[in-house]
This record gives structure tokens, C-alpha cells and sequence, in this order.
């Protein structure tokens, strides 16, 4: 009952926030005032932001919009990713070196997110980390803690971070630019739609693809039990 409570408070807080950062029209103009004075500081910000959201482990997909409507697609996914990479550094090196370490293996040895890491990392090894990314029922922001307390290499972990955020990165990053477009009222009712299909993509994305992941591994545990 105490994670569904959690689940529920950080999906309203999520949803507050990409409502504001979709369709406040003052605080974009703030943004992009602060990006003009500051052009240098505001990516250091932005990776600033992912750290402290991903050591308490709050929803950073949020973050990822806020890059698109900074920096448009390209130089948006780029300091998206390299937040994102750094802030997954930091908690698999928290997980694996710091006082942290014993602690997360208590918390997560009997956990579901614990086992679940486990059983990806026994079947597909490398690929672990891409699929764990890929899949959004799991907690995106302590995933570097639980794989810093595995025996995967940080090499393998932070590629398949990589590659597995890349999907949702992509989406947000362009709805935050469409965001911004529809703002300055360039090609506004297009961009509007666009971010409505979108949105319904990954609203589909969200629902379809832990049940295709889900019957994936059932379908690897079948394979496993005849053979």
C-alpha cells in the first residue's frame, strides 16, 4: 500500500511538472531569458538537476523536455544524454564503492526490482542494462544502484544505459521542442498535434512494451526449462 501511495505522489508530481513545462507560456519565456544571459551555466544546471533527482531517485524525464525546449533536438539530446550518463555513473559507483553498497544489497536482495535485475542479468548478460533502461516499470533513477552492487562491468552498464534511455530521451527532447515552437507561434496548431501523437506514443509505450518484455522473459524461462 506504502508503494503504491509513493507511485501515486511521484506520477502527480511528474504530471504537474510536464503540464507546466508543456503549456506555461511565462515560464518559458523565463527560461530562455536565463539560457540567453546564461548560456554557459545553463547546461551545467540542467546536469546539476539530474545528479540531485537521481541520487533521491525522483522522475527525471521531466529534465529531458526541459532540454528540448532549452536547446531544440540536437543539442538538447545531447546535454539529455550526457546528464543522464552522468547521473547513471553516479549511482553505479555509489552502489558499488560507497558505504551504500551493503545497504541497497539488504534492500534489494529479497526486493522484485532486485530479483528482476538478477534474472536479466543471468539471460542476456550485456544487454541487462539495455533492457532494464528500455523498460519503464523500472525505477530509471536507482537503477545504477542496484547494478553498482552486480558484477557487471561499468563499461556494459553505462552502454546499455545509454542505448536503452534513447527512445523515451528522443521523445521528450522533441515534444519540449515542439513545446517551445508551438509557443512562438511558428507552424503553433501543427506542433500541438504532433505533441498530442506523441504523448499517445508514449502512452503506448509506457502500457505495451513491459508486457512484450514481460512475455519475452517468460518465453526465455520456457526455453530454459525444456532444454
Amino acid at each position: 500500500m506504502r508503494n503504491h501511495f509513493k507511485i501515486i505522489i511521484f506520477a502527480a508530481i511528474w504530471l504537474a511538472l510536464f503540464c507546466e513545462l508543456i503549456f506555461d507560456a511565462e515560464l518559458k519565456q523565463s527560461l530562455h531569458t536565463y539560457l540567453e544571459l546564461h548560456p554557459v551555466m545553463a547546461p551545467i544546471l540542467l546536469i546539476l538537476l539530474q545528479l540531485t533527482f537521481t541520487i533521491f531517485v525522483l522522475p527525471c524525464s521531466t529534465l529531458t523536455i526541459l532540454a528540448g525546449i532549452l536547446w531544440g533536438v540536437k543539442l538538447g539530446i545531447i546535454y539529455s544524454t550526457l546528464a543522464t550518463l552522468m547521473s547513471s555513473s553516479l549511482t553505479f559507483f555509489l552502489g558499488r564503492y560507497s558505504f551504500l553498497n551493503t545497504k541497497i544489497i539488504n534492500s534489494y536482495s529479497s526486493h522484485q526490482w532486485g530479483a528482476k535485475i538478477n534474472q536479466l542479468l543471468s539471460r542476456f548478460n550485456l544487454w541487462a542494462s539495455a533492457l532494464a533502461h528500455v523498460n519503464p516499470l523500472f525505477p530509471g533513477s536507482s537503477l545504477g544502484y542496484i547494478f553498482g552492487t552486480t558484477n557487471i562491468s561499468y563499461g556494459a552498464f553505462i552502454l546499455g544505459a545509454a542505448i536503452g534511455t534513447m527512445p523515451l530521451q528522443l521523445m521528450m527532447v522533441l515534444i519540449g521542442d515542439l513545446s517551445i515552437k508551438a509557443f512562438l507561434n511558428t507552424a503553433k496548431i501543427q506542433s500541438l498535434a504532433i505533441i498530442a501523437l506523441l504523448v499517445a506514443i508514449l502512452g503506448i509505450y509506457l502500457i505495451i512494451l513491459p508486457k512484450i518484455l514481460k512475455k519475452k522473459t517468460v518465453k526465455n524461462d520456457d526455453n530454459s526449462l525444456s532444454s
